[in-house]
């Protein structure tokens, strides 16, 4: 089932989403973010509103992410203050904004190969 057609989300899903609204928030006050302009082009583009639903969609991904991981990959990471915002960096934003506004196409990434990129690219800023 697409991630649009959900007619309830779990309290994770739930979350998951809150922790994505208030990195895309704090993503537009940050010019140092190397996403400020994107997120900030589509809170202009789509509003508010939209967004909330844009984090909603983000939040079901961040979930589905989280349940790839094992045990030992888990341990050690904070969900919100890490896990999240590390997921928020990687997702495709305007093929999920477009997607979850327009019905275009159908935004939910490959979950292996997503995170091994995340993973691949958290290694590579711990070392």
């Amino acid at each position: 089932m697409s991630i649009l057609n959900k007619e309830s989300y779990t309290f994770v899903e739930v979350e998951g989403a809150i922790v994505v609204h208030e990195w895309l928030r704090d993503t537009t006050h940050d010019p140092s973010a190397i996403h400020c302009g994107l997120i900030s082009g589509l809170f202009s583009a789509y509003g508010s509103s939209a967004m909330r639903s844009i984090s909603a969609h983000a939040g079901v991904i961040v979930e589905k992410c989280w349940l790839t991981l094992t045990d030992d990959d888990r341990a050690g990471t904070v969900w919100d203050w890490e896990f999240v915002p590390m997921i928020c960096q990687h997702i495709d934003w305007d093929t999920l904004a477009q997607n979850n506004q327009y019905g275009v196409g159908d935004y939910e990434p490959d979950y292996d190969r997503f995170m091994a990129t995340v993973w691949a690219a958290r290694a590579l800023r711990v070392a």
